[in-house]
């Protein structure tokens, strides 16, 4: 029964999911469990956790608009460069704190960002690392379009 209308229901899910986020992050409007998730999003995704609630609300909406296309794992996957790019460049810009520096990490690129950050920081310096993730994060516009 519910098979014929799954599109709906993940589009409705990660709508709303992108709605609740949003009030946690923008508006401290979600109570405790919005703290917590804002606080868990600051240590895993640093700044870019901004960006989830208006990839959630898109990623829902595309479901919808873009019924003849059926490729949600193009979708995912675009999101997720795009997140994993955006905490790197937040990294670099928050000068690469270590992650045991929490407070910190949330006003950088978090867990993921000092994940991918760090390393490549090391191996080529913070402008090449930048050019890396800016043309990761092309990649992940085409993908997700």
């Amino acid at each position: 029964m519910l098979s014929s209308h799954a599109d709906d229901v993940w589009a409705l899910v990660l709508v709303t999911s992108g709605v609740l986020a949003g009030l946690a992050l923008y508006a401290n409007a979600l109570g405790p469990s919005g703290g917590s998730l804002r606080h868990a999003f600051g240590i895993v995704l640093g700044v870019a956790r901004y960006l989830v609630p208006p990839a959630l609300c898109a990623a829902g909406v595309l479901i919808v608009v873009g019924r003849g296309r059926r490729e949600p794992a193009r979708t995912v996957l675009g999101l997720g460069l795009a997140l994993v790019s955006i905490a790197g460049l937040a990294e670099l810009a928050g000068g690469s704190p270590r992650t045991s520096q929490w407070s910190r990490l949330q006003g950088a690129g978090g867990w993921i960002g000092s994940a991918v950050g760090h390393p490549l920081r090391s191996a080529m310096s913070g402008w090449g690392a930048g050019v890396v993730f800016v043309a990761l994060f092309a990649l992940a516009v085409v993908l997700f379009t």
